[in-house]
């Protein structure tokens, strides 16, 4: 005889187990997909709210153009302009175009976000190449005038494309853009400047395949291939092949030896729906003002966990990129979309969370790809840059940072403090792990917080909707700050907790066991306010067994039908014959009742390794955006929660629904 025990419904180990997580989320798909009928437990006119079809920014247009600032190109003095007046007590005339202390206003078309500065190198500048200053500010059609901002060329972004121009980097006017902007050369002087101009048009959302990617393994053992929204995907042109040196395509390395990680050097303050632009942006600056043949990077992280590529060419290969002058060959770029270099234009950020957990798993599938070790080093020549002479052997990390190769702040200090932590994640995700115990770069910016303080009690409130103890906030309070933990780790022993796992999880697991479907948004609020003020999990369970829903499912089937198709649906498998004999002689003598069963089959420990996923994801989306998630964005989280328990938890942090809803 098996015990009647929540513990297990069969009384023991089941005979058959479904395998990979991914056997029981299709099988909830069906369901969700499928005959179930969409009424709540919740007895009220309210129409279950659409599934969420997760989507990406669409590829937009870009509008731009170049203008010649200084140069054999521009215009001599007009009588009365700045620089032909002389002053009346015969003082030299104004600097010319070019000169140190020179100025231009350019106007810009309506709704133009970017531009990007450039110049000759070669012979530009007081102390030699790359020496030239120049500052920018922006105005309005009101006339108002923004701060300057001074921008400075890194000599070690030359590349070794191109024609020896260097430049400003791209530089983000606002998402509204502005009407114009004005030029002063603080260093010169800076011959043949020229100033490019852009407007981008945002495209429409596309739907996502396989947002979420997959952090296993593939078939041949290797790290798998994280998501890579592909050059076609943002870019408005192609291949320069017009520019010097470019070919008609891009070259590859016999082998890739090493990786180089980057920042863009441009605003941190950016959305989802902006990043294809800026990602044009970057592309059209390394193009047309540097006469480079392709973005430089070979592939870019955005803020949110997108990963894109930047220079055409197989994703695969060793694909020669721009971004390490010497360095080029053998190497692959990886730039993190932002500035992350306190002190430096524009102001700095961290990275979140998003970003260096895709950027280790990119590092993980494309190092395993390869053979190399994230924690080891590998000995190369280089070709010549800022900091090493052509044919010098240098030995470097297998993941090192551009500073390693070039006299350069890139990809700044909040990226470099973080290069241990990419080794060692990438190197866990190799192996099959990742870390899913909750682990994390150390962060120090609460954002969006304003305390270490408010971090805490708002994921109490919104995890287990009450402040918890003084004493259990103030550990994590103190680890948090001392760097000893993560907030992700935070979420983790929330959802782990005794008392979210009584009130808010078993509710749950009832929508799964009695409905294959995960829970809408009302319904789900309902019940746990319901557990909330006391309502025990069999009330709770006795009046989803009223529920019409439940009525149309199981209500005209037998007591020995009603077992076996619990087992099918719930477990996943045909009833062991014991198990099964047990529950239906239970029925019979009315020692257990319809809904009873359902309880216990739902809290039985089979049924929670089974649904363990999709119960964290459903709680994490519900618990920080304060909805319910789309049966196909959870379709798309829960293998990789499987896998890293973090990864959702490190998304909706850096997500600007997020921010929105905490402040």
């Amino acid at each position: 005889m098996i015990p009647p025990t929540p513990t297990s419904p069969s009384g023991g180990p089941s005979r058959r187990r479904l395998g990979r997580l991914t056997t029981g989320v299709l099988a909830l798909s069906t369901l969700v997909l499928g005959t179930v009928a969409t009424s709540t437990p919740v007895l009220a006119d309210e129409a279950p709210a659409p599934a969420e079809v997760a989507t990406m920014p669409g590829k937009g247009t870009t509008d731009s153009d170049q203008i010649a600032l200084s140069g054999p190109d521009v215009a001599a003095p007009t009588e009365g302009s700045a620089s032909s007046r002389t002053a009346e007590d015969g003082a030299p005339k104004a600097p010319a175009p070019g000169e140190t202390g020179w100025t231009q206003q350019i106007d810009l078309l309506p709704g133009t976000q970017m531009v990007a500065l450039s110049w000759d190198g070669t012979t530009s500048g007081p102390d030699g190449p790359a020496s030239g200053r120049v500052s920018l500010r922006s105005g309005s059609g009101d006339g108002a005038w923004g701060e300057w901002m001074p921008l400075v060329p890194d000599p070690a972004d030359q590349g070794g494309e191109g024609t020896g121009r260097v430049g400003s980097d791209i530089v983000w006017l606002g998402a509204d853009g502005a009407d114009r902007v004005e030029v002063r050369i603080d260093a010169g002087p800076l011959v043949e400047l020229e100033l490019l101009r852009m407007r981008y048009h945002e495209g429409q959302p596309v739907p996502v395949e396989d947002a979420a990617g997959d952090a296993g393994r593939s078939a041949e053992g290797k790290a798998a291939l994280p998501t890579i929204r592909p050059r076609s995907a943002w870019a408005t042109r192609g291949w320069a092949s017009g520019n010097s040196g470019c070919g008609s395509a891009p070259s590859v390395a016999s082998r890739l030896q090493h990786v180089v990680i980057h920042h863009t050097a441009s605003t941190n303050s950016y959305t989802q729906a902006q990043v294809p632009g800026l990602l044009d942006g970057i592309r059209a600056y390394h193009q047309s003002s540097l006469g480079w043949c392709d973005t430089a990077y070979n592939f870019i992280v955005d803020r949110f966990g997108g990963i894109w590529q930047g220079r055409a060419g197989d994703v695969t290969k060793a694909v020669i990129g721009g971004h390490a002058q010497g360095f080029n060959t053998g190497s692959t770029g990886i730039a993190l979309l932002g500035q992350f270099q306190p002190g430096a234009t524009p102001a700095s950020g961290s990275p979140t969370s998003a970003m260096l957990d895709a950027t280790a798993r990119f590092l993980a599938w494309k190092l395993d790809l390869h053979g190399l070790d994230p924690n080891g080093t590998t000995t190369v020549t280089s070709g010549g840059s800022s900091r090493y002479s052509s044919g010098t052997r240098v030995t470097l990390p297998i993941v090192n940072p551009h500073l390693s190769t070039g006299y350069t702040a890139c990809p700044g200090t909040n990226v470099t403090s973080q290069m241990g932590w990419l080794r060692s994640k990438a190197a866990a995700y190799m192996s099959g792990g990742g870390g899913g115990g909750g682990g994390g770069p150390i962060v120090t910016d609460w954002t969006p917080f304003r305390t270490v303080e408010d971090l805490v009690y708002r994921q109490y409130v919104d995890f287990l909707r009450n402040a918890g103890t003084y004493s259990g906030r103030q550990w994590w309070h103190e680890n948090l700050a001392s760097g000893a933990t993560h907030r992700n780790a935070l979420v983790v022993s929330l959802l782990g907790s005794g008392q979210l796992q009584d009130r808010s999880a078993s509710s749950v697991r009832l929508y799964l066991a009695y409905f294959g479907r995960i829970p809408d948004h009302s319904g789900l609020r309902f019940w746990w306010g319901e557990m909330d003020r006391g309502k025990g999990l069999r009330n709770v369970s006795a009046a989803f067994a009223r529920s019409p829903e439940f009525i149309d499912r199981y209500g005209r089937l037998s007591d020995d039908q009603y077992v076996d198709l619990v087992y099918r649906n719930v477990l996943g498998r045909a009833p062991d014959p014991d198990g099964y004999a047990f529950w239906t002689g239970r029925l019979r003598a009315k020692q257990e009742s319809r809904g009873g069963l359902m309880t216990l089959f739902s809290e039985s420990s089979e049924y929670r390794r089974q649904r363990g996923d999709v119960v964290d994801v459903v709680i994490t989306h519900e618990a920080m955006l304060g909805r319910g998630i789309g049966t196909a964005s959870m379709m798309q989280w829960v293998d990789r929660v499987h896998t890293d328990r973090t990864a959702l938890i490190s998304t909706l942090f850096a997500s600007s629904e997020y921010a929105t809803r905490v402040r």
